[in-house]
């Protein structure tokens, strides 16, 4: 929802709202964090429960924020929730043109579970630098996706 709501923010001429969003979502993330992690304050330890917690309210900060501003502050865009409703024929749609994207997703995340479950026959050490050495990977990755975007789409004959 927040990648959506970012679209849209972006959409309207308003890239500063994204940034802000990212912003308040990462502070709230930080400090409730810490304090649900370690049990800090009025907050009980729970652990990586804990950073669970703190990342769904995070996230659920960030979309009311975007909700905020797409239906009360925006210039250019303003949503109103009277024009929302289902659309099945569309919805069917999307979901026949967005199938062979799910199944390439869960392809993907089948692959990795399966490495993952070889990496740990050989220890917590192995899987420890095999998950650092694919974000790592992922990291590096990443721009190459946003620069192949720019290649033309013209090829020379």
């Amino acid at each position: 929802m927040t990648s959506d709501a970012a679209s849209l923010c972006l959409k309207a001429g308003e890239a500063v709202i994204p940034m802000h969003t990212l912003w308040l979502a990462n502070a709230i993330d930080i400090l409730h964090g810490s304090c649900f992690m370690f049990g800090l304050g009025p907050f009980p330890a729970l652990g990586v429960t804990g950073a669970a917690v703190a990342t769904n309210i995070r996230r659920a900060c960030g979309v009311l924020y975007q909700l905020h501003f797409l239906t009360q502050n925006a210039d250019q865009f303003r949503l109103q929730f009277r024009y929302l409703r289902l659309e099945p024929l569309v919805m069917l749609g999307i979901l026949r043109i967005g199938a062979s994207g799910v199944v390439q997703n869960l392809l993907n995340t089948a692959v990795w579970i399966g490495m993952v479950k070889i990496v740990a026959q050989f220890g917590s050490v192995a899987l420890a630098g095999y998950t650092i050495a694919i974000r790592i990977v992922i990291f590096a990755i990443r721009p190459t996706w946003g620069c192949r975007m720019l290649k033309p789409h013209w090829t020379i004959v």
